[in-house]
């Protein structure tokens, strides 16, 4: 609710009124000035501050109260007018921190105070002008001050705090003084206050005497310090002497030192010189070599350009060269095409010559074998006919017998072999495919055996420790992973964000389907964790390393934010479920990473194949946005216009389940299918081995039937060549037939000797066109080589260029390559040159500076060395005896005596000041306990006058030395008997105590010169007669000091008060 000035009483709707009543209808107020003085209140501005949304509070500048019930916010003012001047939460007793003045359910608090800045009094008039305003912040987490000036414009917004106490001590403005800013709770203890200290020790504070006491305290403390440091002084000085004098004998031995050391500083001189022209003779050996490669660079280049020149000639000559040449190729050209004509024709002549010579002497070695074989039938024929035997044939007769029954038995076992062998392939098919069965068989069991066996770990690892939902996600090492996150979170500027699943709850109505690709989607990212920079993912990693952990989950490193990514425009929106959809989290950090890496607003499922490719391949019905879509659980589709698919298995981890025994009830299920499966597979598997077995047994059984056919049919055959044999050793000439092949050769080897004569013939013509084409080849070759062989002199000369050209070319990349080597030795001495040019010309100028003239000397620089060393351990030596340096003994004589005269001039200025301190100090706690008395005897004096507006009578005994203050009072002195000494403030009632403790108050404020003054519910423990005098009292007082601006706060009824232009009442209501 916001307060302004002004509101009207009569609004029902506001929480809160005020009402403010000025001088109309009231007395007048005194005629004398009231002037603003340089620190009063102009106007304090509220905003969220503690029961306040907005409350402006303007007071004059003279008297004012503040009106109204407990929890109207009247303390809170004075809260507000106290943390504007630099006090805390503390000091108003509200609360521990300055975060407790924000009001319930804002951000910041914000309090503006405008102090008056005119008169003798005023603080850089030109700089803020009549008027200066604090203004103060405070947040959750920090607390800032503001400067301005009158116009409201931003003076000073850096050190604040430094200007702000400036300002104060300016003002006189003590806000930890009671009598300045006295607040409601110190105006109860103070009220309720009987004890003599606590007395003694509001009056010593709020009279400033405190501060001074603890001043004189310091001032004395100041004076033991001052003089501790004069003793040490004075102790130190009879030592100081003692080395001063002890320098000064040394200083006495260093005069014989000195010619030796001259004698160093020529002979160092001398070896210097000797030195630069042992340098000088260097660099001229350097400069004369680099001289040396440089004319060979010269001269090389003089070689490369002699090289170009007669490669230039070259190249042109052979130019010339090859163009003869092409020109005696171009005009032959016709003659060398026909002389391959005609030599190609005389290769086919000479190919036919010796085909047909060929074929006369295969028809001259048949005449020759037909001859002998005619000759060898008629020597048969006569042999023939000499004899014959019976016996023959009957041999013959049962040879055929026999191998007629042996051709009829290896036909039946050949048949036997085709339908065995049919057999055995039938067999070994079917022991191949068992095999197969057996393999697949073997490969299931096995793969479904370790599924099984990790499901029964994981079942293990989830039943038998804490039943921890990250156990899910990684075994035992992802909870003391965890766990050890959780111990050293002060490790991290921001503790990790993992394992990303754990953190991911699906939606209610989620298909176990979409719930699965979700998982595969996610993959390593659901065991990964997030650091907010790379320090805290060092030092993740370091811990991981530490615990062992072999499987190393991902860490990835983005600034945390509580801003989640906006992807409303970049989310797929279709008819189909996106993944991203099917999510919750209140974490940003987890889901912009899951954004940023899986894209999940950009995938979506689709169940039916067939509509996926409907849609997905063409661009126009593409989804907008959409990248990648899930189909029938198994497939990858990506659209159009890059439309293909994949298959993809989408296995369920089952990692992301509401509940870890929803997980363990899962994992039971699977490990019960698995069971199922394996034994199935179990009960296949020895089928399959027991088929192989009796296919293994058929066969080898069926091979050693095969094997025995085959060796009876071996057997047959070999008797049967073996008649055969028999058969045609004993076989007997058959005379008919000999004399019909001896006539059928007679006629062959007629026919041959007329082909032998054709034949003849042939050759000879063929023979005669050979000789016909040869000498006209002979004719034409002799031509065309006259004309060719003016080619082969040129081409020679042609080849001298050549070789001419490819040596120029190796000199000359010879010699550039040895310019390249005498350039680079050359260059190589320059930076050497230089560095000792260089190096020469600062040791000229150093020893020119050093040494003044040059020396010549012949003697060696090593001698000179050697000399100057021998020189310089004798001044060594000499130096041991004496310890230190001339110069240093010199500087430590000189600093001696310093320091003996400012440490007798110190000793005596600070006798002198610990005297005149020390006389200063006593006169002044003379003065003090006088300022003691004086202050105590102001105070009765005032306190007295105080008590009689009321008809009483008092006094305040003060015991300075003890530290108390005793206050007797008696209230009812009405025959003038005098004070009652008994009577102390524990013997008045409530009301009559409080008015003598207003009465001291008032009696304390004429002691005072400070701008404004402020009391909280001072009034809450009188009685009506004894306020209404304290009241009256307290008006009086002000009016007639007229000095000075107050403001009284109360929640009692103040309508019996006069108004006038010096009073001001402001009346606030309660708080709803």
């Amino acid at each position: 609710m916001k307060r302004k000035s002004g509101e009207d009483l009569n609004d029902s709707r506001s929480r809160q009124k005020i009402a403010r009543s000025a001088g109309s209808g009231g007395s007048r107020s005194c005629d004398r000035p009231w002037p603003p003085k340089a620190g009063m209140i102009e106007a304090v501005h509220m905003k969220n501050f503690m029961c306040h949304e907005k409350f402006d509070f303007i007071p004059n500048q003279r008297l004012n109260f503040l009106v109204g019930e407990n929890g109207s916010g009247k303390s809170a003012i004075l809260a507000a007018i106290t943390f504007a001047l630099g006090g805390s939460a503390k000091i108003t007793n509200r609360g521990s921190s300055n975060k407790s003045f924000i009001r319930t359910g804002e951000p910041s608090a914000t309090v503006e105070i405008k102090l008056c800045n005119v008169g003798e009094k005023s603080f850089k008039e030109d700089l803020y002008g009549r008027s200066i305003i604090v203004c103060r912040t405070v947040t959750e987490k920090s607390s800032t001050y503001k400067l301005k000036d009158e116009r409201g414009k931003v003076v000073l917004d850096r050190k604040v705090r430094e200007e702000i106490t400036r300002i104060m001590d300016h003002y006189n403005i003590m806000i930890d003084n009671p009598m300045i800013l006295l607040s409601q709770d110190a105006a109860k203890t103070f009220l309720a206050s009987v004890d003599p200290k606590s007395l003694y020790s509001f009056f010593h504070k709020s009279t400033q005497l405190k501060k001074v006491e603890e001043d004189y305290i310091v001032s004395t403390d100041q004076l033991d310090e001052s003089n501790k440091r004069m003793k040490m002084n004075q102790d130190s000085l009879p030592g100081m002497i003692k080395t001063s004098r002890e320098l000064r004998a040394e200083l006495r031995m260093f005069k014989s030192v000195v010619k030796v050391e001259r004698q160093v500083d020529d002979l160092t001189a001398e070896f210097n010189w000797a030195v630069i022209r042992d340098s000088e003779i260097e660099l001229n050996k350097r400069k004369k070599a680099q001289s040396v490669q440089l004319n060979k660079v010269v001269q090389a280049q003089e070689e490369i350009d002699n090289l170009k020149t007669k490669d230039k000639e070259m190249r042109a000559a052979k130019k010339k060269a090859e163009a003869e040449i092409q020109s005696i190729v171009n005009n032959t050209e016709d003659e060398s095409n026909e002389l391959s004509k005609v030599q190609s024709e005389l290769k086919q002549m000479e190919r036919k010559t010796a085909a047909a010579q060929r074929q006369l002497k295969e028809t001259e070695n048949k005449i020759k074998n037909k001859t002998k074989e005619k000759k060898e039938i008629r020597k048969a024929i006569d042999d023939f006919k000499a004899g014959a035997s019976r016996e023959y044939e009957m041999r013959r007769t049962a040879r055929h017998e026999e191998k007629t029954q042996l051709q009829a038995e290896i036909e039946a076992l050949n048949s036997q072999t085709e339908s065995s062998n049919n057999h055995l392939t039938h067999l070994r098919n079917n022991k191949h495919t068992i095999d197969e069965q057996l393999s697949f068989a073997k490969n299931q069991y096995n793969s479904v055996k370790v599924k099984h066996e990790n499901v029964l770990s994981e079942l293990h690892q989830l039943e038998s420790g804490e039943k921890n939902k990250l156990a899910a996600f990684g075994g035992s090492w992802m909870p003391r992973l965890v766990a050890e996150i959780n111990r050293n979170a002060r490790q991290f500027r921001r503790k990790p964000i993992g394992p990303l699943g754990a953190l991911i709850t699906i939606k209610d109505g989620v298909e176990k389907s979409v719930v699965t690709a979700i998982e595969v989607e996610l993959g390593p990212l659901m065991l990964a964790f997030c650091c907010d920079n790379h320090k805290d993912q060092q030092t993740l990693y370091n811990m991981i390393t530490n615990l062992n952990i072999k499987q190393r989950p991902t860490i990835i490193t983005c600034e945390f934010s509580d801003q989640f990514h906006d992807v409303s425009n970049a989310k797929v929106h279709s008819k189909y479920t996106c993944l991203i959809d099917c999510i919750e989290t209140n974490d940003a950090v987890l889901y912009n990473t899951i954004i940023d890496h899986t894209h999940l607003e950009k995938k979506v499922v689709i169940n039916d194949i067939d509509e996926a490719s409907r849609i997905l391949s063409r661009v126009e019905s593409v989804p907008r946005n959409l990248s990648q879509a899930i189909v029938g659980g198994s497939y990858q589709y990506f659209p159009a216009p890059k439309y293909k698919s994949f298959y993809k298995e989408y296995r369920p981890y089952n990692m992301l389940k509401t509940s870890i025994e929803e997980l363990i009830q899962e994992k039971k299920i699977i490990a019960n299918n698995l069971n199922n499966q394996m034994a199935d597979f179990e009960a296949q598997l020895r089928q399959n081995q027991t088929e192989y077995r009796k296919a293994c047994e058929l066969i080898t059984a069926e091979e050693r039937k095969i094997q025995t056919i085959r060796r009876k049919k071996d057997q047959k055959e070999a008797r049967i060549m073996q008649i055969m044999g028999d058969e045609f050793a004993d076989q007997p000439p058959d005379i008919a037939a000999l004399e019909d092949d001896e006539a059928d050769a007679a006629h062959k080897l007629e026919s041959l000797k007329e082909q032998l004569e054709k034949q003849t013939k042939e050759v000879e013509a063929v023979a005669n066109q050979e000789k016909v084409v040869a000498e006209k080849f002979s004719e034409m070759d002799e031509a065309y080589k006259s004309k060719v062989s003016k080619i082969q002199p040129i081409r020679d000369e042609l080849t001298k260029f050549e070789e001419g050209i490819t040596k120029n070319k190796y000199s000359t990349d010879h010699y550039i390559q040895k310019k390249k080597e005498y350039q680079t030795k050359a260059d190589s001495f320059n930076e050497d040159i230089a560095a000792k040019e260089k190096r020469l010309e600062e040791d000229v100028s150093y020893a020119s500076k050093k040494f003044g003239v040059r020396v010549e000397t012949a003697k060696k620089s090593a001698d000179l060395k050697q000399e100057l060393v021998t020189t310089k351990n004798k001044v060594s030596k000499m130096k041991e005896i004496l310890k230190n340096d001339e110069q240093e003994i010199i500087e430590k004589y000189l600093d001696m005596k310093r320091k003996i005269k400012r440490t007798k001039h110190s000793v005596g200025h600070l006798i002198e000041m610990i005297n005149h301190l020390g006389k200063v100090i006593g006169a002044r706690r003379k003065n003090y306990s006088g300022m003691l008395r004086l202050a105590g005897t102001t105070v009765q004096n005032n306190f007295v006058l105080q008590l009689e507006a009321r008809g009483f009578l008092g006094v305040l005994n003060f015991d300075h030395k003890v530290g108390t203050l005793v206050i007797k009072v008696n209230p009812k002195d009405e025959n003038n008997a005098g004070l009652d000494v008994d009577r102390d403030l524990k013997s008045l009632s409530g009301g009559e105590r409080s008015y003598t403790l207003i009465s001291f108050i008032l009696a304390l404020w004429n002691y005072l010169a400070v701008p404004f003054r402020i009391l909280d519910e001072f009034d809450v423990f009188m009685d009506e007669v004894n306020r209404k005098i304290a009241i009256s009292n307290i008006i009086t007082f002000a009016k007639q000091d007229r000095k000075n601006q107050f403001i009284f706060l109360t929640p009692l009824n103040t309508d019996n008060i006069v108004l006038d232009d010096d009073l001001k009442i402001i009346k606030l209501q309660k708080l709803m």
